[in-house]
């Protein structure tokens, strides 16, 4: 199985709130080849906020809201749960 692009980089959503209280998940990971620009990160966020997928406007105030570039030892964690997601689907496609 062959992947679509390679993630190299990622940018991370959080709530602000909830990293001054030290209780914090990442809310949105988007994944990329190449080094996200300004408007990569920046378009996450939006997504991450208004998408109907993830509606983070619901439960969280638009000033709320940050993305920020994800350290190395992010990104390879979310490597790894989409590698493992993908072999799932396959596996699924494979006995259905």
């Amino acid at each position: 199985m062959e992947e679509m692009f390679k993630i190299n980089y990622g940018v991370i959503v959080l709530s602000k709130k909830e990293i001054e209280s030290g209780d914090f998940n990442i809310l949105h990971f988007g994944g990329y080849e190449h080094t996200p620009t300004e408007s990569d990160i920046s378009n996450i966020r939006e997504e991450a906020l208004y998408d109907k997928d993830f509606e983070l406007i619901q439960e969280y105030d638009d000033d709320d809201i940050i993305a920020i570039e994800a350290d190395e030892s992010t990104v390879n964690e979310y490597k790894d749960i989409l590698s493992q997601l993908m072999k799932e689907e396959q596996n699924e496609t494979l006995w259905n």
